[in-house]
């Protein structure tokens, strides 16, 4: 994103040493580390506790954020969401990140709390959908606030984007610790997979686009701007994990959204759920066709992780 002079003058008058501000730039440089260097194939950083770091340091800019919240009730309100979002996929990431930053003991019984996080974002979604359909129909937010026809398919797409980010959480929730056991056995690097590539990049990704969407309140960047800043961000990032994802692990770990503990009978809703949602298969396909011949299992992952 380029700022004109007018532009970057504001971007420096900011309070730079708030909590909030502290907390996010936290958020954007390891952030940002993590990801680069899954996408590079080392996982020394998702493995070490700059993950803790990273996610700490995520949940208190939500927090601090939710504390200094300012504006219109529909805007105060769309960014309720956003930290809901963020405080749950920070969650998640935590509970399915790498054994080896486990702590030696737990403290808390964490089922019960994956249920409501779970719960959370469903609810989360359930808003999106209806928001969008309504915004179709009448014109107007949930809150009746004015809003533009056009805009209803960007809500459904949120929507959408939050129910495929849910299907983990859910079957964490209601299978328990015990398919998260079972799965790592199948895919003995699913947790770097999990924290590497699906949680982090998303995590710091939402902060990027809420970071822009504040710095365009602001009228620091114009509405153009930020769409760019933002659409670019989502692909990019979405390409650049997914395929380099199957790139450095494939076989020991998966990207199918739906993720049965044991193999599903044929022609049941869970054969369906997860053909449909297997995302592997396609990027090894077009790997396959870049490197002209078939991906491998790494010979390391036993030996380094």
């Amino acid at each position: 994103m380029i700022l004109n002079e007018r532009q970057l003058k504001k971007f420096k008058s900011l309070k730079w040493l708030h909590p909030h501000s502290i907390s996010g730039a936290i958020v954007l440089v390891v952030g940002f580390l993590i990801t680069a260097s899954s996408i590079i194939g080392n996982y020394y950083l998702v493995n070490s506790h700059f993950l803790h770091v990273y996610l700490l340091a995520c949940a208190l800019n939500s927090i601090f954020g939710a504390i200094i919240l300012k504006g219109p009730p529909d805007v105060r309100l769309g960014f309720k969401f956003g930290i809901a979002l963020q405080l749950s996929l920070v969650y998640i990431c935590f509970r399915v990140r790498p054994a080896q930053l486990h702590f030696a003991l737990n403290f808390i019984p964490l089922g019960w709390l994956d249920k409501l996080i779970a719960i959370n974002l469903l609810v989360l979604v359930a808003y999106f959908v209806i928001g969008g359909i309504w915004t179709l129909i009448s014109s107007k937010d949930l809150l009746g606030n004015p809003t533009p026809r056009r805009t209803f398919w960007i809500i459904i797409i949120g929507g959408v984007g939050i129910l495929f980010m849910s299907i983990y959480p859910m079957q964490l929730a209601f299978e328990g610790e015990e398919w998260l056991d079972c799965i790592t056995e199948i895919y003995p690097l699913q947790r770097q997979g999990f924290a590497g590539y699906v949680y982090v990049p998303t995590t710091w990704v939402l902060a990027i686009v809420f970071f822009g969407i504040t710095l365009e309140m602001r009228k620091i960047c114009t509405n153009k701007q930020l769409n760019l800043y933002g659409v670019g961000s989502v692909v990019g990032i979405l390409i650049l994990t997914v395929m380099m994802q199957e790139y450095h692990i494939p076989y020991v770990s998966t990207q199918k959204l739906f993720i049965p503990c044991e193999k599903p009978e044929e022609s049941s809703l869970e054969f369906w759920a997860n053909d449909a949602l297997d995302f592997s298969t396609g990027a090894q396909k077009i790997w396959s066709r870049i490197l002209g011949r078939s991906l491998v299992p790494p010979e390391w992952h036993k030996t380094e992780l």
